[in-house]
């Protein structure tokens, strides 16, 4: 069985200094990431332009810079 996650994604360069990731895209993904209930995948607004033909289906959030993940 899987451990209850809550997960945002977003799109960015992403500096790395040892195994350390920061900047304003990892910001992005915590903030997402603290939105989102248990068992949610918020992602940026970046991220809902490059999935169209993937066949993972968005639905909007009171915010319309984000999106949550309905389907995959």
């Amino acid at each position: 069985a899987g451990r209850p996650a809550r997960v945002g994604v977003s799109i960015a360069e992403v500096p790395v200094e040892g195994l350390a990731a920061h900047g304003a895209g990892v910001d992005l993904a915590v903030a997402l990431a603290e939105r989102a209930e248990t068992g949610q995948v918020w992602t940026s607004a970046a991220v809902g332009l490059l999935l169209p033909a993937s066949g993972i289906e968005l639905a909007s959030t009171d915010d319309p810079a984000t999106y949550v993940v309905a389907s995959v």
